[in-house]
């Protein structure tokens, strides 16, 4: 009899360890999450707060002061996870396909941002084996990707070498285009804030 309490109050502890246990970490990872989806947001803030060519309507010329403003905005964005980035990139797209405002405004923020965060460079030329399901702009005459940016320096500063442009093409696939940049080129070094990279 002693022997089957024993073992009755072991069996209750342990199912109570398991359970406190299990709880703590249910605990951890929902603040993980939460964190997460946090970050997440904020990085669609910052997406959504970037300058674009329209902004610059009718004149569609990049001027000094959308450029150092772009190059802040692109600059924060990149200070985040890789994972974080294409979560707030599939959540800023998702929301404006659906909305049917998916247009040349919002497009060309993010088709800036994935030459930014990854690490493409003004020698990088047209990519001849482009899968055919990647889809992003053509850039006319331009004979690099990484256009319409001409320099992203160690810093994180930017030089604007078309600025007055207009996105226009394909229909403009932005997760393909993240995933396949990310892939070959991975993601440009930047000096930036610790913590969040």
């Amino acid at each position: 009899m002693k022997s089957i309490t024993i073992r009755f109050f072991l069996t209750v502890g342990l199912i109570a360890f398991i359970a406190c246990t299990s709880e703590r970490n249910d605990s951890a990872n929902e603040k993980i999450h939460l964190q997460e989806n946090k970050q997440v947001a904020e990085i669609v803030d910052l997406i959504d707060s970037c300058p674009s060519w329209w902004d610059s309507y009718p004149t569609y010329v990049f001027n000094d002061e959308m450029q150092v403003k772009l190059g802040a905005c692109l600059k924060k964005i990149s200070a985040y996870n890789t994972e974080n980035i294409r979560q707030a990139v599939n959540s800023y797209y998702s929301h404006h396909f659906s909305e049917g405002t998916f247009e040349a405004n919002e497009k060309g923020k993010i088709y800036v941002l994935i030459r930014y965060i990854f690490n493409i460079n003004i020698k990088d030329k047209r990519i001849a084996d482009l899968p055919p399901e990647i889809g992003w702009f053509n850039p006319g005459k331009e004979e690099n990707i990484l256009w319409p940016l001409s320099e992203v320096d160690e810093e994180g500063n930017i030089k604007i070498g078309n600025r007055a442009a207009l996105y226009t093409g394909q229909r403009y696939l932005p997760l393909e285009e993240f995933d396949y940049f990310n892939k070959r080129f991975g993601r440009r070094k930047i000096k930036t804030e610790p913590g969040k990279n």
